[in-house]
């Protein structure tokens, strides 16, 4: 069981579904294979920097496979004639400054250490 989530309290989180699977504040439900603190961590400010430019509403749930070391990240089915482009775009930048191991509209993504640093400050 995770420790921080499940101990302490995270104010993000709305209810425990399953082990290691959570609802968010943001309508986001995040999922760690194993209830990996650090993945459930990272998923989380996701969420939040999502949550911050407004585009929370087009990610429907975060899954962390333990065992690849890679999260999935599930965005809402947009209609064909929809330019979400610029949004999309967005979407994958908070990935790569946020989350280690992803994979977003199926493109695998890693994190920039050097500006996830500098950056997360800021936003």
């Amino acid at each position: 069981m995770s420790k921080l989530f499940n101990e302490i309290k995270t104010p993000e989180i709305v209810k425990e579904i399953s082990t290691g699977e959570f609802e968010t504040i943001y309508n986001i439900n995040i999922w760690s294979r194993y209830d990996e603190d650090r993945e459930l961590c990272e998923m989380l400010q996701f969420c939040k920097f999502i949550n911050n430019i407004e585009l929370a509403s087009y990610i429907d749930e975060l899954f962390y496979d333990s065992k690849a070391s890679l999260c999935f990240i599930k965005s809402i089915e947009l209609d064909k004639d929809a330019k979400a482009g610029t949004e999309l775009e967005a979407i994958r930048t908070i990935a790569l400054l946020t989350i280690s191991q992803f994979q977003f509209q199926g493109v695998i993504g890693h994190q920039n250490p050097y500006l996830s640093r500098k950056i997360q400050v800021m936003i």
